[in-house]
């Protein structure tokens, strides 16, 4: 597991290429482990070494948005060309030496499909055996990794889902490994690994370029013929208790309200939980920085080398924060009584007098 991680710094000029080919071999191995008892408990135990084993979750997330990118784009294209093959007529007027190069780069694109659906279907697998042991998926909740995992697994429903999903419709699908309804089961099985943890949830929900309940009610319709009902309704609850999540998370900050400026990260803009100061002396979230840090250790903002250990925790800037969020709900829920008294006051005024 570990060179796993370390084969993303080969320093080859091809690496950034060689590395899919070595992690494809490594899938193959760490699941035959992850099958035997005594190896199983070791892989656990990398996971309880928490640094090692971040870069190593963080390593897979890039490879599944990665492959799936490259793959999907590669799908559409096909799509497109045997769209265009099939209309006898117009292809049959191109110039032949036209002709030939679509063919030719339609069988290019075709074997860039294979390679990287197959690769992404085995990284999505990893993910889902891995997360289905408690001790493992409490890792993937770490502030640093949770919102990474919440926003992956967003945009793949809604790549294969979504309104558009109608376009990776390719002739003979599995010739480019490519099968829907299986990747679309590994990831609603990740989502049940996941769904207990609320962090998780709100994560889900904060996610607003994919998060969409239309596609995890979508997932559950396509899967409903195949997944175990035990599965489904907890899949089911999920959704539903998303729609909670997002409801009671929109209140929270309409509580806040205008937030002052020193207490955004500098990155997100969004409101700080855990600020710390970087080298350059700006002050970001810790969960913002460490997940730059885990695919780049340099300070943002100049570009100079920072590490975790580098970073200062801004305690006073902290205790602010916490006692802004405390006034600011004391304060929404003192004006929600308030308005319960005068809605009170005035349905008892506008009751008809009894007289004698």
């Amino acid at each position: 597991m570990q060179f796993f991680v370390d084969i993303e710094f080969t320093g080859s000029h091809t690496g950034a290429y060689d590395k899919y080919d070595y992690r494809h071999e490594m899938n193959q191995i760490l699941e035959y482990f992850w099958q035997q008892e005594d190896y199983k408990q070791t892989m656990v135990g990398f996971a309880r070494d928490t640094k090692s084993f971040v870069r190593f979750v963080n390593m897979l997330i890039n490879d599944s948005i990665f492959s799936m990118d490259e793959a999907l784009s590669k799908l559409l294209s096909i799509k497109k060309t045997q769209v265009e093959m099939q209309d006898e007529a117009t292809w049959s007027r191109l110039p032949p030496r036209q002709r030939q190069q679509r063919i030719q780069t339609h069988h290019q694109e075709e074997g860039h499909a294979r390679y990287f659906m197959q690769f992404c279907n085995e990284v999505l697998h990893m993910l889902n055996y891995l997360s289905a042991e408690k001790e493992v998926a409490l890792v993937f909740m770490l502030p640093e990794l949770v919102n990474r995992m919440a926003t992956m697994l967003n945009f793949f429903l809604t790549q294969l889902v979504g309104p558009k999903c109608s376009s990776l419709k390719v002739q003979n699908a599995d010739k480019y490994f490519f099968y829907p309804r299986k990747l679309l089961s590994e990831i609603a099985a990740t989502f049940i690994h996941f769904s207990s943890f609320d962090e998780f949830a709100l994560a889900v929900v904060r996610d607003d370029r994919s998060y969409d309940q239309n596609n995890l009610r979508k997932a559950l319709r396509v899967l409903s013929p195949v997944m175990p009902p035990a599965d489904l309704g907890v899949f089911e609850s999920f959704a539903n208790r998303c729609i909670e999540v997002k409801q009671q998370d929109q209140e929270d900050e309409a509580e806040l309200g205008d937030v002052p400026e020193e207490f955004l990260d500098e990155i997100t803009a969004d409101i700080m939980e855990d600020p710390v100061r970087l080298p350059s002396g700006k002050i970001v979230d810790r969960p913002t920085i460490c997940r730059h840090l885990l695919s780049d250790e340099t300070d943002p903002f100049n570009r100079q080398r920072c590490t975790v250990e580098m970073l200062v925790p801004d305690d006073e800037l902290r205790e602010r924060i916490q006692a802004f969020r405390r006034e600011r709900r004391a304060a929404a829920r003192n004006g929600a009584a308030d308005a319960a008294a005068a809605e009170a006051a005035a349905a008892a005024a506008a009751e008809p007098m009894i007289t004698d």
